[in-house]
């Protein structure tokens, strides 16, 4: 049994949905579990419609309508008939979100967000479950969150591993078993799971590899396969650096080594749970599946020597100092890392000297609020529009070719990686 995540990034048009069933296809006699992202830019605009109903904009409806016209699109262009049960169906999810919305002005952003956020999920698994069935791939539909329980940690939950096996066991395996010779699909999203008190909650932004990497952990899964845009794990992101070279094989460590920095190819959270039970991941080209990706598995050399370069955008780069002149001490890292997670802000490099404590973050809603958190007792300098250049396995040559133009404000070096804050 397999596990097979589609990422919102490769299923924007209902001609890249309707290539589902040619990709399942290639598995013949394969039980699968396909975990569905939500569709596009849907995600975006999701967040576009939480903060305008969150701030009190009542001017949802508009941001709404073109999240719905965007679906219809989709839908229109893979079912040719007008009563398929896919828009009976996916009706009453819109119905569920308009109700969500107008329900009384909410009080926790993080909290109202994963009660919406969900909602794209919901319609793009929906729509691909109708793909399959069209295509003549009989297959079950299951919401996610009656099977991957979490804390309450809203838009950051943490995984309750017992009650998801728990789920799992009793819901998912059962479904898994032959059905009159029929090979079992189960189709689900990433991303979303439920606490106890049945609320939605998240696992964090991008998290549908995470929830492939779970259900592979919960089932014993021989393999995932993540499919994306790219031919596998690039050493650089396309958009950003030329030319690229493809890693055949990588090791666990090596992989959440790339997404700790950064990478955008999995999640930072996805490799645990496999290198846990010594599950292999594929991460395969969703534009020609025929070609071998990359494979992150156990027995892989533990380290490569070409060097990788992760690219970071939109970075501020704060600098903390006592008023006084008094030492950086452990009481100005606490007060510095508990207004960060006040404000769920993570740190990209950190970097101390007697006097300052500076550090790199992505550019936040709240970066004025914690500006004026730090303020309150500290001198702060800080600066923003800049980039996060990040090399593992560098070389001089590799620093040189993206330092040119660029002037260093900050730089880190340990062993095997080198970070540089650039403008």
């Amino acid at each position: 049994m397999k596990i097979f995540k589609f990422g919102g990034g490769i299923l924007h048009s209902a001609a890249a949905v309707k290539k589902i069933p040619e990709i399942i296809g290639m598995f013949p006699g394969e039980p699968l579990v396909i975990v569905v992202s939500a569709f596009g830019k849907t995600t975006n605009a999701f967040e576009e419609l939480i903060s305008a109903r969150f701030n009190g904009d009542r001017e949802t409806r508009d941001i709404i309508g073109k999240i719905r016209e965007y679906h219809a699109e989709i839908m229109k262009g893979i079912f040719q008939s007008s009563v398929d049960p896919v828009y009976s169906e996916t009706r009453v999810i819109w119905d569920d979100l308009n109700k969500t919305i107008r329900r009384d002005s909410p009080k926790s952003f993080s909290e109202f967000y994963d009660q919406v956020i969900c909602y794209g999920e919901l319609l793009s698994s929906k729509i691909v479950s109708h793909t399959l069935a069209v295509a003549g791939l009989d297959n079950t539909w299951v919401d996610v969150r009656r099977i991957l329980k979490t804390d309450s940690a809203f838009r950051e939950a943490a995984v309750d591993w017992a009650a998801s096996q728990a789920n799992a066991d009793r819901e998912i395996r059962p479904l898994l078993e032959k059905n009159g010779g029929k090979i079992p699909l189960i189709v689900t999203q990433g991303f979303i799971g439920s606490d106890q008190q049945g609320r939605s909650t998240s696992l964090g932004r991008e998290g549908s590899d995470y929830t492939a990497s779970i259900f592979a952990s919960l089932l014993d899964a021989s393999e995932v396969i993540v499919w994306k845009d790219v031919p596998g794990i690039l050493n650089a992101d396309p958009r950003h650096f030329r030319p690229t070279i493809k890693l055949d094989q990588i090791s666990y460590a090596e992989a959440t080594e790339l997404a700790y920095y950064g990478a955008k190819v999995i999640h930072p959270k996805t490799v645990k749970p496999l290198q846990n039970k010594g599950i292999p991941l594929q991460v395969r080209s969703f534009v020609d599946p025929l070609t071998p990706g990359t494979l992150i598995h156990a027995g892989a050399e533990p380290e490569s020597p070409i060097p990788s370069f992760i690219f970071k955008t939109d970075q501020v780069l704060m600098s903390v100092s006592t008023r006084d002149l008094s030492f950086i001490n452990e009481k100005v890292f606490n007060d510095v890392f508990a207004l960060l997670s006040s404000f769920s802000i993570h740190m990209n490099i950190i970097q101390n000297s007697a006097l300052t404590l500076s550090f790199c973050i992505d550019n936040h809603p709240n970066i004025k609020d914690l500006i004026a958190g730090l303020q309150e007792n500290y001198s702060v300098r800080y600066n923003q529009g800049l980039e996060l250049i990040t090399i593992r396995h560098f070389n001089e040559k590799a620093a040189d070719l993206v330092l040119q133009g660029k002037q260093v404000l900050l730089e880190q070096h340990n062993r095997t990686v080198v970070q540089y804050v650039v403008r």
